[in-house]
């Protein structure tokens, strides 16, 4: 039986600790009833990453891009054992209030410069033209498409994490029929018995969140924590989601930050 783990501010249980996720996916990886259950579950084929072998660690986002978040990310899928897979949504719509959309579109280096300066944020496309569309319809400042970009970033600082990326618009679009919650409950369920998924929701932002973190905490109520039950009640079990950042950091804006190394990647201001 998989424990989900209540958060010490009493946030609901979404999450697995990592080393019982690992032990729940060898288990679930090669139970085909649960699998014909969960595969009868997403109505059509498992993404081609996902099939074969014992599960992927996983990150999902908009854009694969080298931030702090991303090196977490696979500091903890090396600890897993299992092979890290990036999962994007380069069709998704670029919504500037949303903390992390923003971040891919103002770039902010973390630390210093060696002068002991702070580097300021660095924007990188028109934000009027590009608030509402589509990050793989959008061009940078300099008129590079801003996923090529992204995915150059990647391969100069993440190779890894270049080579072992995957788009998930096409699957994606085939998932919903409409309803938020359906669409997700089915991707939460590829990380029933094919894969892990780290990740962090925000429940509860406090009284002194932004409007962004409180937007983030509406969708945790009512897209994730429903979609958690629709995949238990469809399948019997729920995804295996690991907190990617531990609690006390989780609303910290450097997670979406930059190594000085991307430095050398951006064009002169």
């Amino acid at each position: 039986m998989t424990t989900l783990v209540a958060d010490p501010d009493g946030s609901p249980g979404i999450y697995v600790e990592l080393a019982s996720a690992v032990e729940a996916l060898r288990v679930r990886a090669h139970d085909p009833e649960l699998r014909g259950r969960v595969e009868r579950y997403l109505g059509q084929a498992v993404p081609f990453p996902f099939r074969g072998g014992a599960g992927r660690a996983c990150l999902a986002r908009q854009v694969v891009s080298p931030t702090l978040e991303l090196f977490r990310f696979l500091e903890l899928a090396d600890r897993s054992g299992l092979p890290p897979l990036c999962l994007s949504y380069e069709a998704d719509r670029i919504v500037l209030e949303n903390v992390s959309k923003r971040s891919l579109c103002e770039i902010q280096i973390a630390g210093p410069r060696g002068d002991g300066s702070v580097p300021g944020p660095r924007r990188i496309v028109d934000f009027r033209r590009a608030a509402g569309r589509r990050f793989d319809e959008t061009r940078t400042l300099w008129g590079e498409p801003l996923v090529r970009f992204h995915a150059k970033a990647l391969r100069a600082l993440a190779p890894t994490a270049a080579d072992r990326a995957f788009d998930m618009s096409d699957w994606l679009a085939c998932c919903g029929g409409g309803a938020k919650t359906t669409a997700y409950a089915r991707f939460l369920a590829l990380f029933v018995c094919h894969g892990l998924l780290f990740e962090n929701y925000l429940t509860d932002p406090g009284d002194r969140g932004s409007a962004g973190m409180r937007r983030e905490a509406a969708f945790t109520e009512r897209v994730v924590i429903p979609s958690i039950r629709s995949v238990v009640d469809a399948v019997g079990v729920p995804p295996l989601i690991v907190r990617l950042i531990p609690p006390a950091a989780s609303t910290e804006p450097d997670w979406d930050y930059y190594p000085p190394e991307m430095m050398r990647i951006l064009p002169p201001p």
